[in-house]
């Protein structure tokens, strides 16, 4: 750009003078030129004036190339006109070509200026633009005819991350040769206002499919009709209902798919919401760009979703499962964090599931809340007796609540004694907790997820050490060598009162520390390294033990023996079976009972239950047994009778 000293007439003379030149000289050279009189013009404003007039210029530019369909071919460039091939004739083809159509008022028909939704098409090889409108007129475009309009458009996405996906999207479109584009994110309007839109849109190639010839599509606002969900970016519970309530009163079937991802209060409290966020995102993102043209993904409370596809026939829930599930293992993996099942799944078709869309979404929660219970299902799929059972689990979560809010009413400890692996006396034991419901105990591998999801684990572990400090109190007089563990949630390793409760609660009791040992499955272990170093190290030295529990069961590796500061191994009963069974395996686990022998950690093998299993566990050179064989978990007053403890206290 550049400022004339002169007159109106005589720098209008020269600007003429250019364009002539241009012409001549066949120069696609765009020019915008203004003049103004008013000293006190500011120079951006003359800038942003010329800048204007130059679009303008180069949009007539294209706007005159523009041909006839049969008008003759003007040269090399003619691809870009050249419609594909299409045989048969499309019924809308067909329409247009034996009709009379007015293209230009169908499209401000549609493109109304109260629409919760944009127009827009264009010419990819001129890289100009036709939009509607109500969107010139929202995102300040100053003209219908717009030059470069996904380059001005990115530049509207305030968001970094939405504007990377979106860069993303576009580019592997052109990369892969997709026809669609199906994305969610944020843009600025020209008040500045940020907005949630969903822009659609279909991109016609050559007919060999190199040359990228039209782009139209739909940008619509998410929050105009829905409640769109800042982290992720998916359509929230009350879009869901809305889908459900059309596909009920169209009765057109349809596969859902609810979800719920594991570990993720751990992840928000070790981690902090910010990284949680992010992790959350990605996520989505990942699922939105992969999977967004076969599913409609939806967040509906906390960490739980839905998926919605009409792709009905054909298609095999458990593809769909595992077209999800691979993605989020591929996150969490990247984020190291390890996980048994990283999401639990509910599959149901509708209206098999239910006809009323609030029914379908209870089913959806419900069949989540069973996935989480059974971690070997690769999804549970809904049946009526299934969801009956699951809302007795509900009543039972009630109840449970209630005896935590009365001093844990209801919970009791058993213990299940250690033996010396020579001698078969007992030397130690485990507490275990237990809860009756309607008269009957219930399994703790159903309670004790129940208190891990509401975070009641925090008050119920608490009353567990204090159990287990009684009950070790009592023994210690008759059993000086006594050591009695307990089990430890990797929430209550992350509740930041738990430690100082311990201490207070030893200091009251005088009972040693050195008396007490803690057991923590290594599940989340690569997950808090510093947290859990330093939890065991506060529990060193108030003198409590550490062993690492269910070594052996699928989630275990050499390297945790060495990597954290542990006492003793407890080898999990799932290797029972493989050293009865077969020599080779024997050996195997001789050696890591050497390995543990030769760093200084002792090791129980658990599970033991047989004269067999004894006889093979006896040649691993182990240090302690626990099983069915010797004792069963039993109640603190047969445990101080076995013990010769059972004088009153």
């Amino acid at each position: 750009g550049s400022c004339f000293d002169g007159s109106r007439e005589s720098f209008q003379e020269q600007v003429d003078r250019l364009l002539e030149q241009l012409q001549k000289n066949n120069a696609h050279l765009a020019v915008g030129a203004v003049w103004s009189e008013e000293g006190s013009t500011r120079i951006k404003e003359l800038a942003r004036q010329a800048e204007n007039e130059m679009y303008h210029n180069k949009q007539q530019y294209y706007l005159s190339r523009q041909q006839p369909q049969n008008a003759p071919c003007p040269g090399p460039g003619c691809a870009r006109t050249k419609q594909p091939d299409r045989d048969p004739e499309t019924p809308f083809q067909a329409f247009i070509h034996n009709n009379y159509y007015d293209a230009e008022a169908f499209f401000q028909s549609v493109a109304i200026p109260e629409a919760p939704y944009y127009l827009y098409f264009g010419d990819l090889q001129n890289n100009l633009y036709y939009i509607s409108d109500n969107m010139r007129d929202d995102f300040g475009f100053p003209s219908n005819v717009v030059y470069d309009l996904i380059e001005k458009w990115g530049a509207m996405i305030g968001d970094p991350q939405d504007r990377i996906l979106y860069q993303q999207d576009l580019r592997q479109m052109l990369e892969h040769k997709k026809d669609i584009h199906s994305l969610r994110y944020r843009v600025t309007d020209r008040r500045g206002y940020s907005v949630w839109v969903h822009c659609r849109g279909i991109i016609r190639w050559s007919e060999d499919r190199t040359t990228p010839l039209f782009f139209s599509g739909c940008v619509s606002r998410l929050e105009s009709n829905f409640a769109m969900d800042a982290t992720t970016g998916f359509l929230r519970e009350r879009a869901a209902l809305n889908e459900l309530v059309t596909l009920s009163a169209r009765n057109s079937p349809a596969l859902v798919i609810s979800f719920g991802l594991n570990h993720f209060t751990y992840i928000n409290e070790s981690k902090g919401r910010t990284e949680g966020d992010r992790i959350l995102r990605d996520i989505a993102n990942t699922l939105e760009e992969e999977l967004g043209t076969m599913f409609t993904f939806y967040r509906l409370d906390g960490i739980r979703f839905m998926a919605i596809s009409r792709r009905t026939n054909g298609w095999d829930p458990g593809e769909a499962v595992a077209g999800i599930r691979r993605i989020i293992n591929l996150v969490y993996s990247r984020e190291r964090i390890t996980a048994k099942r990283t999401a639990s799944f509910g599959v149901q078709s509708f209206p098999q599931g239910g006809r009323l869309p609030q029914e379908i979404l209870e089913n959806a929660i419900t069949l989540i809340n069973v996935a989480k219970l059974n971690l070997d299902l690769e999804y549970s799929e809904f049946s009526s007796d299934l969801i009956a059972r699951q809302r007795e689990r509900s009543n039972m979560a009630l109840v449970l609540s209630e005896s935590v809010e009365k001093g844990c009413e209801g919970f009791r400890v058993v213990v299940q004694p250690i033996v010396s692996r020579d001698s078969g006396e007992i030397i130690g034991g485990e507490t275990l907790l237990r809860w009756r419901y309607m008269d009957q105990d219930v399994s703790p591998a159903v309670f004790i997820p129940l208190l891990e999801e509401t975070q009641m684990i925090k008050v119920v572990g608490k009353w567990g050490f204090e159990q287990a400090v009684r009950i070790c109190s009592r023994v210690i007089p008759c059993q000086p060598d006594f050591l009695l563990s307990f089990n430890v949630s990797y929430l209550q390793v992350l509740d930041d009162t738990f430690l100082p409760f311990m201490q207070q609660t030893l200091k009251e009791s005088g009972l040693p520390g050195r008396h007490l040992m803690l057991e923590l499955t290594e599940t989340h272990f690569d997950e808090m390294p510093k947290r859990l170093h330093e939890f065991v190290n506060q529990c060193h030295e108030m003198g409590i033990k550490f062993a690492l529990d269910d070594f052996g069961n699928g989630f275990s590796s050499l390297q945790m023996l060495f990597k954290y500061p542990v006492n003793v191994i407890k080898l999990d009963r799932t290797l029972m079976n493989q050293i009865t069974h077969s020599p080779e395996n024997l050996d195997f686990i001789m050696s890591i009972v050497y390995a543990c022998h030769r760093s200084g950690k002792r090791v129980c093998v658990e599970g033991v239950e047989t004269e067999d299993e004894l006889a093979a566990v006896r040649q691993t050179d182990c240090d302690m047994i626990q099983g069915f064989y010797f004792y069963r978990p039993i109640e603190a007053g047969e445990f101080y009778r076995c013990i010769g403890a059972d004088r009153p206290v």
